[in-house]
């Protein structure tokens, strides 16, 4: 036996923690039976506080309860997307200067993973959450406020409550980038997008989009507006059908950096010379546009500041 062990025996009870511990029974343990109670009622996802303290020997006073990882989790819609590598990385830097761990989990697009990938999360103890939108399943906003976890959110364009959302002005960076095409003496545009259904950025993204070119007085018709998914085979299709209008637009203002790639891939597979025959525009600037020749037009959004916001304001 070691002196460890000789100094708790294997008879040690909760009151023997707490007596080694320098605290008293009263302190957050009133008897055996109900803190068996308060950790029954944590590993059920009551709140924290419900579970009292926990006491290790040779502390002066108690650690925190039982729940605290010292680790806030990120629920993002998918990790594929290049537009996410750089938020993740600028929220686990922020966070890794305050002492915290990041554990990122996926929906994938699928409203009933997000919720069980949300309840994954807060099953391993995590302090806080932030919910990247858009949220698919509202249980997920009503999972995280019943059990009282903090939370943030990025990218939701209305936040519950309170809460606070850090998010891009998507509406006005469309209409400032097709703004600068006009600018640039194209009145033919068209514009590639993601489904407006699937989330509300993407519909700010064409409303600023119509607005611009609206307000100059030009025509945006029906059939110019092509959506598409952000795979690599669904919008090459959504910038074909593009190039095949006629009269064939000048430009092509894409509601993300995964449609202007996808688009400016297949205008050199139908011949086509970037600038010169036909313009591309992004909209936030992500790593992969460093590989784009020629180099396009893009919004940058400073996903460094991002970070550190809901940090200063929760």
């Amino acid at each position: 036996m070691t002196k460890e062990d000789a100094r708790f025996p294997s008879s040690a009870g909760v009151r023997d923690v707490a007596r080694r511990a320098g605290r008293f029974a009263g302190d957050g343990f009133a008897g055996d039976q109900q803190s068996v109670d308060r950790s029954r009622e944590i590993a059920r996802g009551g709140h924290p506080c419900a579970g009292g303290t926990v006491i290790y020997p040779e502390c002066s006073g108690p650690i925190a309860d039982v729940r605290r990882t010292q680790a806030i989790g990120l629920l993002v819609p998918s990790i594929a997307d290049p537009i996410f590598g750089p938020t993740i990385a600028a929220i686990e830097a922020t966070l890794g200067d305050a002492g915290y761990a990041l554990l990122v989990s996926s929906s994938n697009w699928h409203a009933n993973l997000e919720l069980r990938q949300c309840q994954s999360l807060i099953e391993r103890g995590i302090d806080g959450i932030i919910l990247t939108g858009p949220i698919l399943d509202r249980k997920v906003i009503r999972l995280v406020t019943h059990r009282n976890l903090p939370f943030t959110c990025q990218n939701l364009t209305r936040a519950p409550g309170s809460h606070p959302s850090i998010r891009m002005n998507d509406k006005g960076a469309m209409r400032s980038i097709v703004q600068h095409l006009i600018e640039a003496g194209h009145k033919r545009i068209a514009v590639l997008t993601g489904r407006p259904a699937s989330a509300p950025t993407i519909a700010e993204r064409l409303a600023g989009a119509r607005e611009a070119i609206q307000s100059m007085n030009l025509v945006l018709p029906d059939d110019w507006i092509v959506e598409s998914g952000y795979d690599a085979a669904s919008a090459r299709e959504g910038a074909r059908r593009i190039l095949q209008l006629r009269p064939r637009p000048t430009a092509i203002a894409c509601a993300g950096d995964a449609l202007a790639l996808a688009a400016l891939t297949e205008c050199r597979a139908e011949g086509l010379n970037v600038p010169a025959d036909i313009s591309i525009t992004g909209c936030n600037d992500v790593d992969l546009l460093q590989y784009a020749d020629p180099p396009l037009r893009q919004l940058t959004p400073r996903f460094g500041t991002w970070a550190t916001t809901p940090r200063r304001r929760c």
